[in-house]
């Protein structure tokens, strides 16, 4: 369930979950390594399109 001007802050290893969100930040070592929408993140050379690229892999075999 939505409601309008609330926000949720979910933290996880889950690209699936991660996947669903409006907005993305990758935390490296304490620091935003990396923002956007799933979209941008998958196609960029960073820690969020490797774990979904090994979860495609995955799926395929």
């Amino acid at each position: 369930m939505y409601a309008y001007g609330q926000g949720l802050l979910l933290v996880t290893h889950r690209v699936g979950l991660a996947k669903q969100a409006d907005r993305i930040m990758i935390l490296k070592q304490g620091s935003i390594a990396g923002e956007g929408a799933h979209e941008e993140l998958a196609l960029g050379a960073n820690e969020y399109a490797e774990a979904y690229q090994q979860i495609i892999q995955e799926t395929i075999k």
